[in-house]
């Protein structure tokens, strides 16, 4: 959870692949915000209060300006490497 906009606004991410802009005064969620997989990342920018990333498990981060909400950017995948475990065990 991570707090901006002077304080009046936190953000969360979660497992059901949102995260969220909650109003803290009035304790009520002002935005859900999509991603493909669970959103494990959330920060308000400290030198802009109103921009936030969120960073996911579907590999990517997204900027949001808030209170409008709107996506801003949104970084690309990366490509997929090969992964290749070998082990071998010498027998005599």
């Amino acid at each position: 959870m991570a707090a901006g906009a002077h304080l009046r606004l936190s953000c969360s991410g979660a497992e059901d692949r949102h995260g969220y802009i909650w109003d803290r005064h009035y304790n009520i969620c002002l935005a859900k915000l999509r991603h493909q997989d669970v959103v494990n990342s959330v920060v308000f920018s400290p030198q802009e209060q109103e921009l936030l990333l969120t960073a996911s498990d579907d590999a990517t981060i997204k900027a949001w300006r808030s209170p409008r909400i709107v996506r801003i950017h949104q970084a690309p995948r990366p490509r997929p490497r090969p992964f290749f475990s070998w082990f071998a065990s010498q027998r005599r």
